[in-house]
């Protein structure tokens, strides 16, 4: 993506009277499970929140609930996953990400205000990085390495009671009134001297859930609670372009041409995006149930795939996600042994090794080999 090409954005308003309503995909249709052949299931002894396969195709890393990252070998027999390494984070791990293969280097975000960074190769914690100051905003929800340079972006969040009151009565019971206040945090990281580079949002006008960055570094793409998506010059730490997608992003990912950005609604609505111009829908799939709380679900591009995507939800039925086709507006739905809803998926190519990870609800890992 050309960060020049979308500077002239920054000043940009919408025209919505100007832009072509977006395609509507039709309703999701069941593909057939015998494409996922299964390796093998690794377990926690809590929802699993993010699983990432490492960028040489070597292991899976699991985040989960249980205070706990583990590496599970992809090479393994007999269909369990063979765990070669157990990292203890002392609080929730909620995210996860892989750098390059020849760093071995994984940051996993906790629900402590902390981003660990472990070397697998050397089995050790290297860096610990406070992502905020203020203990309002504990976790961080989101973590994203840039492929090209030594940034790594953090995404903290958390909430507060802005008042209390109280009807006064002269019986026992009291009315209480809270006004929930949301608070969020998108902060860059050089990886190498863990030194804060820039703060691109901090406040509690709206909660940003994720962010990505695009293949060289030079811009940050987030969306949040309140339906918008930003796009940030990362050298100058500020918005160059935004936009209302009208519902909540929980998560998102850009095309593997960069240029556009999937995202994903808490209610399995999930839209499509041009970089190119502000406010231009491409396309859109329907929500296929009502909001749940708290969310959870994941959405990444299939890696070298053009148009091709693979999403999870709570919003789903237990055990299901979907590929996305967005050059034919196709929706297919997957079903896999997962007794509870999936919370994350990730997916591996490179020759002809090709990998599906997905972590759910149900404490476990699955590892697959797709024929999709």
């Amino acid at each position: 993506m050309n960060r020049n090409h979308l500077s002239k954005y920054k000043d940009a308003k919408p025209i919505e009277n100007e832009l072509k309503p977006p395609a509507i995909a039709e309703e999701p249709k069941r593909e057939d499970s015998d494409k996922l052949q299964f390796i093998g299931v690794g377990e926690h002894s809590s929802k699993i929140n993010r699983c990432r396969i490492s960028p040489d195709g070597l292991l899976v890393a699991s985040a989960s609930d249980d205070g706990t990252v583990r590496l599970w070998e992809t090479k393994s027999s007999k269909n369990t996953l063979t765990q070669q390494q157990l990292i203890f984070c002392m609080s929730s791990a909620l995210s996860i990400d892989w750098k390059s293969p020849d760093d071995r280097l994984l940051a996993i975000g906790t629900s402590s205000n902390s981003v660990l960074l472990w070397n697998s190769d050397k089995r050790e914690m290297v860096s610990e990085i406070f992502a905020v100051s203020d203990a309002i905003m504990p976790h961080v929800t989101d973590v994203q390495f840039c492929e090209r340079n030594h940034l790594l972006s953090s995404t903290s969040t958390g909430q507060s009671s802005l008042s209390v009151s109280s009807t006064k009565s002269l019986k026992p019971s009291i009315k209480f009134e809270k006004d929930i206040v949301k608070h969020s945090c998108v902060r860059l990281w050089n990886v190498n001297t863990t030194q804060l580079v820039s703060t691109l949002y901090s406040g509690s006008e709206f909660a940003i859930n994720a962010s990505s960055f695009n293949h060289n570094g030079s811009l940050v793409v987030t969306g949040g609670d309140d339906g918008r998506m930003r796009v940030y010059d990362v050298s100058k730490g500020s918005c160059i372009m935004e936009w209302s997608t009208s519902h909540p992003v929980h998560r998102l990912c850009l095309s593997t041409d960069e240029t556009s950005v999937v995202c994903l609604s808490p209610t399995g609505f999930i839209s499509i995006w041009s970089l190119h111009r502000v406010n231009d829908a491409l396309l859109t799939f329907p929500a296929t149930a009502a909001e749940t709380y708290p969310a959870c679900g994941d959405i990444i591009c299939k890696q070298n795939v053009q148009n091709e995507f693979l999403a999870c939800s709570s919003a789903f039925p237990a055990g299901e996600f979907q590929l996305l086709d967005s050059s034919t507006a196709n929706r297919n739905t997957l079903e896999t042994a997962h007794t509870n809803f999936i919370s994350s998926l990730d997916w591996y190519s490179q020759g002809e090794n090709t990998l599906l990870c997905t972590g759910s609800k149900d404490h476990t890992v699955r590892l697959y080999q797709p024929g999709l």
